[in-house]
């Protein structure tokens, strides 16, 4: 197995060495896997005054091998990350019809555009909790932000548990009617 050694952005290349910097998570585990393979040591590279991690120093061969492997195989990695990203988008929608059919369409859609961008952080992206979990917690901000006073009362200083505190009850009664089949259906 290769070894692995932090360095400092101001250490010299290594010989037959090059940068790879952090940003793509497909580049840097095959880089790391590639370098491993050969029993090369691998350098974990930081910035030495805020000790962020910066990028990875590997053989030079290798970075030609992870660009071509990137450049190869980019079309079928979007594909299937389209794909998956579709299927979340149109369980998500199943969930949100199953469990609020009174919701407006246009509420839907706003929920699932803020909840489930790519690359959000919010809470429809995450994997530690169950989709019908991630979509009680989206419809619940949502309502928060498009229903009630709360962003309103943070601009005037308010703290965010106690705004949260103040536009509960305005959020339990907006699920509440949302939950609620209408009468022609």
């Amino acid at each position: 197995m290769s070894d692995e050694v932090s360095v400092s952005s101001k250490a010299p290349m290594p010989r037959g060495y090059a940068f790879l910097p952090k940003g793509s998570m497909y580049r840097t585990l095959h880089a790391r896997r590639l370098t491993r393979a050969t029993k090369k040591t691998l350098f974990i590279v930081f910035d030495p005054k805020s000790k962020t991690r910066l990028g990875l120093r590997v053989p030079l061969t290798i970075i030609h091998e992870v660009e071509r492997l990137d450049h190869s195989t980019k079309a079928a990695r979007l594909s299937a990350t389209n794909k998956r990203d579709a299927t979340l988008l149109s369980q998500a929608r199943g969930e949100l019809r199953k469990r609020y059919p009174s919701m407006p369409p246009a509420d839907m859609e706003q929920c699932l555009k803020q909840a489930f961008r790519k690359a959000s952080g919010r809470v429809g992206r995450t994997q530690k909790v169950d989709l019908g979990r991630r979509v009680e917690l989206a419809v619940v901000a949502h309502v928060r932000h498009a229903e009630t006073e709360y962003d309103g009362l943070l601009r005037e200083g308010v703290g965010r548990e106690e705004a949260r505190k103040q536009v509960w009850g305005k959020i339990g009664e907006v699920v509440g009617c949302w939950r609620m089949k209408s009468k022609g259906k």
